[in-house]
């Protein structure tokens, strides 16, 4: 499991991105049609309940990871030998999470929109719990730490292509009861997973009860590691997703429905950038003990900027006409909001190098700092502005917020990993966290 540095590491950087990307552009093309269908087959009241309810069950989502998705090739990396052992560890205090702390807390949310006169998001809430336990058997970080993007890509493809065939056969149904998409979306979660589990213990491991007993357990400091990336990434996808809960206290549903789709596109961007990021992880942390740090995170940067670029001139220039395409309806307010979406991705792409990369380095506390200026910024520019502004200000929100992020991200690095000596860089390395 461990990582060598490899002084032409190009090539290899450039083959496992590529693999990224072209293997998940069927994924992209597949998530942009079940993006398509719902919003046809929707009603902007009906999407805004759904955006809604998504809004607020996705981050537990993110919670109930426990951080792996960051932090899973260093935990694999301490247990050599015992991939399955910490497959099953994880995968047990991922349930006894989402069944203790996510459900209830889920509950009361959902029962308050109940007390609010919102039924519909009180019903979608509790279907989508289907969703936080799908996520407990997710074992992508182990295809990303063993650089073997396909499985991970194409298990990704089989769910996402069993949730839109069950969605056209369903379209009858979801039309009436919006709650029944989010059990789908778990279904076909669940059956891209268990293939990717499948493949990853049968081809890479072998089966699970041939695992050896642990040389030591998952500790508590790495727990809490995971623990503190774990809430980082909460605290993220919280500021980024509850610019719509927001909306819907000073906006129509219908409203919200259309700033909606235009964050779900950013989503889809997002998703892009996580690509960069696992392809020049392991070559980033090899290259710190070795003195080529900053070589190969400007190549990073070069990379995730490109990307940026990109998406933000598609944004900008195809982002309202298309989603009015899609919708086959006209969309009034998307025009005043993609083109500061275009911006915000851009300043994302820039701060991606240095915000997604810190739990890497066990900086998880700086990187936990980092989302929750990040986080605060855009909440609180989101009351500032929203009621305002509306659509525009939740937009501008999220600029403000990824702005803020992105520019401690880069001090901390800076601080704490460039400039320094090379035998001071791993020694920190080593011994911070765990």
């Amino acid at each position: 499991m461990q990582t060598k540095y490899n002084s032409l590491a190009l090539t290899t950087l450039l083959q496992r991105l590529a693999g990224y990307l072209s293997g998940d552009s069927l994924n992209y093309l597949l998530g942009f049609v079940i993006y398509a269908w719902l919003v046809r087959s929707l009603t902007n009241l009906q999407y805004g309940y759904l955006s809604i309810a998504t809004g607020i069950y996705q981050p537990f989502i993110v919670i109930v990871a426990l951080g792996l998705d960051l932090i899973g090739p260093r935990v694999l990396a301490e247990h050599p030998g015992n991939l399955a052992y910490v497959v099953r560890r994880v995968q047990s205090l991922r349930l006894m999470f989402a069944i203790l702390v996510c459900l209830p807390v889920l509950l009361v949310i959902a029962f308050s929109y109940w007390h609010a006169h919102q039924p519909e998001v009180t019903v979608i809430l509790i279907a989508a719990f289907s969703m936080i336990l799908a996520r407990v058997f997710d074992v992508s970080y182990v295809a990303v730490a063993l650089g073997r993007p396909k499985p991970l890509v194409y298990s990704r493809a089989l769910g996402l292509l069993t949730f839109l065939l069950i969605l056209v056969a369903s379209r009858g149904i979801i039309t009436r009861y919006v709650w029944v998409i989010p059990v789908l979306n778990a279904v076909g979660v669940m059956a891209g997973r268990l293939l990717l589990m499948r493949s990853l213990r049968v081809q890479l491991f072998g089966s699970i009860e041939n695992s050896r007993d642990p040389s030591r357990p998952v500790s508590w400091p790495i727990l809490l590691s995971g623990a503190r990336t774990g809430i980082g990434q909460l605290i993220l996808f919280t500021s980024q997703s509850l610019d719509v809960v927001l909306l819907n206290r000073y906006m129509d549903a219908g409203a919200v429905g259309e700033y909606a789709m235009v964050s779900r596109l950013y989503i889809f961007g997002m998703a892009v950038l996580g690509c960069v990021l696992f392809a020049f992880i392991p070559e980033l942390v090899a290259s710190i003990s070795h003195g080529h740090f900053g070589r190969h995170h400007r190549k990073f940067i070069a990379a995730s900027a490109g990307v940026g670029v990109l998406g933000a001139l598609m944004f900008y220039f195809l982002g309202a006409s298309l989603t009015e395409t899609l919708a086959g309806r006209p969309l009034y307010l998307l025009k005043s909001i993609t083109p500061v979406y275009a911006l915000v991705f851009f300043i994302m792409s820039l701060a991606n190098p240095f915000t997604s990369f810190l739990p890497s380095l066990k900086l998880d506390a700086e990187y936990l700092t980092a989302v929750l200026m990040g986080g605060c910024a855009a909440i609180g520019s989101d009351v500032l502005l929203i009621p305002r502004l509306g659509v525009v200000g939740a937009a501008w929100g999220q600029l403000i917020g990824t702005v803020v992020m992105g520019v401690y991200s880069a001090y901390v690095l800076r601080k704490h990993v460039m400039g320094r000596p090379v035998g001071t860089l791993a020694e920190a390395q080593a011994g911070a966290v765990v």
